[in-house]
């Protein structure tokens, strides 16, 4: 039966915050909205930011620490305020040192079981990188049942490989994507790797738990993962078939044997667009996007990109499915999320070129039709110059009432670590109006959620206010109530999204 995606829509009201409204820096972030922190010694460059249940903020970076000739892997925990939490790790960090050569942090999620999943590349040597995955628990311990004490180390060949984005499946298996040089050439090549839940490859996923394409010649890098509806895998990011750099997704079946037909064309989607696609987001109303930057003549403009779950363009988002912001001599987006009332962030730089601004950090705030919203910071666009030289938002998150993250590095006697809190009017829900009616019960939950309608449900996923995928399932059989097990997850807010055969709904939920 064919499902139908159709825009999610909620009915909420906002409450302005006291503190700075949407896009104003938050004073009561670090007194001032702004966090600029040298962490390791050495220079320190974020590249993730994830909200705890308890609000607590953790941020993952590759860092120069003392006594290390090479980078490591870093993370730190700030308190609601700003301060260092000196009970995470060990006073606040947790660092892991390797004295062969460079070790680089790329993502971090947040798991299931409240652990902490750390992706990017092992230095074997400097010219030979592995795949590298760390699993820590919520306070900053590796996890003993993950791997080789928390460890993960998986060459893909004897060259650089980079491991850059995780996704964790419903039944704890973890897929991976990156990417692997061929050695004495140039050329990379696509990768998605999936593992079970203790850190073993899954040999039962594509070739000896691997699936790799594009191994022809040509530079391909993929920066994210995620699960469509369908279950198939996404992987987003750039691939040079002719000599130009364009943005691109693919899909991939979801047992790794190839990619998937439907989508695009035999699988790829190739925008017509000159860059990389650093950003992926799967919304909740179906839609895929997908930015970086346009290049052009005159510099970069921040580009999104919208295509529906067959890899079409959503026609109806900004111009045919994209959408260009220029600010500035060069912008681009890096990081994308999605607020719970649908609204889209992107952030990234603006600024640059000979004589011209110093790059900043960028946060934009895009409607679903893709129209700048001008109720955020000055008509759509936040820029905050924390550096007189360069300066860039890597990775965006919202917390749980709304107030938005963004974290990257800047350029100072070393690169240190950026922390940016804008207010935003929280989004207060109460039962949706959509095109399939549910309800759901308890709320508060503890263990047991249940689902009751009188139309027939074909599938439901759960997530948390991140938009990590927390769970997902089919109803196999018609039936007047279903049952959800939710007593893993941990405390706080979730979104419950249902697909029937009219359509799809959404409702909030605490687990407790």
């Amino acid at each position: 039966m064919k499902k139908t995606f159709t825009t999610i829509f909620y009915a909420f009201t906002l409450i302005g915050l006291m503190t700075a409204q949407d896009g104003q820096l938050d004073p009561t972030w670090n007194s001032n909205g702004i966090l600029q922190m040298d962490v390791s010694g050495g220079h320190d460059t974020p590249h993730g930011i994830i909200i705890q249940p308890d609000n607590k903020v953790v941020v993952a970076f590759s860092g120069g620490f003392p006594n290390a000739s090479n980078f490591d892997f870093g993370v730190v925990r700030f308190l609601e305020d700003g301060l260092v939490d000196s009970t995470f790790g060990v006073d606040g960090i947790y660092h892991y040192s390797n004295s062969n050569a460079s070790d680089l942090l790329y993502d971090i999620k947040i798991m299931a079981d409240g652990g902490l999943l750390l992706t990017g590349s092992y230095g074997v040597e400097p010219a030979n990188t592995d795949f590298f995955l760390v699993k820590l628990d919520g306070n900053g311990v590796p996890d003993p049942s993950f791997g080789m004490d928390g460890l993960v180390i998986l060459p893909i060949d004897t060259g650089l490989d980079y491991a850059r984005s995780s996704v964790e499946l419903d039944d704890g298996k973890i897929v991976v994507c990156g990417y692997s040089h061929v050695p004495g050439f140039n050329f990379r090549r696509n990768v998605v790797v999936r593992f079970n839940a203790d850190g073993s490859l899954d040999d039962t996923f594509g070739t000896a738990g691997m699936f790799i394409w594009n191994d022809n010649g040509t530079a391909n890098e993929m920066y994210n993962i995620g699960i469509l509806a369908d279950g198939g895998i996404l992987a987003g990011g750039f691939s040079n078939p002719a000599g130009s750099e364009r943005h691109a997704l693919y899909k991939i079946l979801a047992d790794g044997s190839g990619l998937d037909a439907s989508f695009g064309n035999m699988g790829e989607v190739l925008a017509p667009f000159e860059g990389k696609g650093y950003g992926m987001l799967i919304h909740t109303n179906g839609n895929i996007y997908l930015t970086g930057g346009a290049s052009g003549p005159l510099g970069n403009d921040l580009l999104i990109l919208a295509y529906d779950q067959n890899g079409m363009p959503v026609v109806d988002f900004g111009i045919d499915g994209a959408q260009k912001v220029d600010s500035d001599v060069s912008d681009i987006g890096f990081g994308i999320t999605q607020q719970l009332d649908g609204k889209i962030l992107v952030c990234g730089e603006s600024g640059g070129g000979f004589g011209g601004t110093p790059r900043a950090f960028y946060t934009v705030r895009f409607t679903e039709d893709g129209m700048l919203d001008v109720t955020w910071a000055d008509n759509g666009i936040a820029r905050e110059e924390v550096s007189t030289f360069f300066a860039w938002a890597d990775k965006v998150t919202v917390m749980p009432d709304g107030r938005v993250m963004v974290a990257g590095p800047c350029a100072h006697t070393n690169n240190d670590m950026v922390v940016v809190r804008y207010g935003n009017a929280p989004v207060s829900f109460i039962p949706t109006v959509a095109s399939i009616n549910f309800k759901s019960f308890p709320n508060p939950v503890t263990d047991r959620l249940f689902i009751q309608s009188n139309e027939q449900l074909e599938s439901y996923q759960i997530t948390n206010l991140n938009g990590q995928l927390m769970s997902r399932g089919n109803f196999l059989f018609e039936q007047s109530q279903y049952e959800i097990l939710v007593n893993d997850f941990p405390n706080g807010n979730y979104v419950l999204t249902v697909i029937g055969e009219h359509g799809l709904g959404s409702r909030i939920f605490q687990k407790m």
